[in-house]
């Protein structure tokens, strides 16, 4: 299954963590703005985004949210 939810990012960025892996992790698709904040908790490095934004009523609106 290729969508690993939260729990599955943040399990690969602990295994990238711990196996001292140092390049950026970025997560591509199914990011909403409301997980931004865990997602940089766990240390993933930026997010790629398009349907959130593409789909939504309000498109501007949807873009600041994601950088707000």
């Amino acid at each position: 299954n290729p969508i690993l939810g939260l729990v599955g990012i943040e399990q690969i960025m602990d295994r990238v963590r711990d196996a001292a892996i140092s390049i950026p992790v970025v997560v591509i698709g199914g990011v909403a703005p409301t997980d931004l904040q865990l997602l940089g908790d766990f240390g993933v490095h930026g997010v790629a985004v398009s349907s959130a934004i593409a789909k939504a009523a309000d498109i501007k609106g949807a873009a600041k949210s994601f950088l707000n």
